[in-house]
């Protein structure tokens, strides 16, 4: 899934006994500040505006904490491309990264649930 043209206003999961992912996306997104040229982010280079994201299939590793084979479950993200606002709007939400790839546990189904004091 790309995210072209369009700014993310709030992920969410679906109820749990889904496995699929949703992210929400304005139409009209509002301006954003480019920090090269110093306008509305409307500059030729168009560097800024969206956030470019694939999503990944649901991943099962074993757990860290209690040793569980395939205990700990988790689906991601990668970006090629992460704003800022949109990177704080997953970190808030929970999701923590590694390189370009994102990632969030699934609290109902891993072993261990994974608590983010932020």
């Amino acid at each position: 899934m790309s995210t072209h043209g369009h700014r993310a206003s709030s992920i969410s999961n679906v109820p749990s006994s889904s496995s699929v992912v949703q992210i929400a996306f304005e139409q009209n997104p509002t301006p954003h500040h480019c920090g090269y040229c110093k306008t509305d982010g409307s500059c030729s280079a168009g560097l800024y505006l969206s956030s470019s994201v694939s999503l990944r299939k649901i991943h099962s590793s074993n757990c860290g904490y209690c040793q569980t084979q395939s205990g700990k479950i988790s689906f991601g993200i990668v970006a090629s491309k992460m704003f800022v606002d949109d990177y704080l709007l997953l970190m808030d939400r929970g999701w923590r990264k590694c390189g370009t790839y994102y990632y969030k546990s699934l609290m109902d189904k891993t072993c261990c649930p994974l608590y983010t004091i932020r």
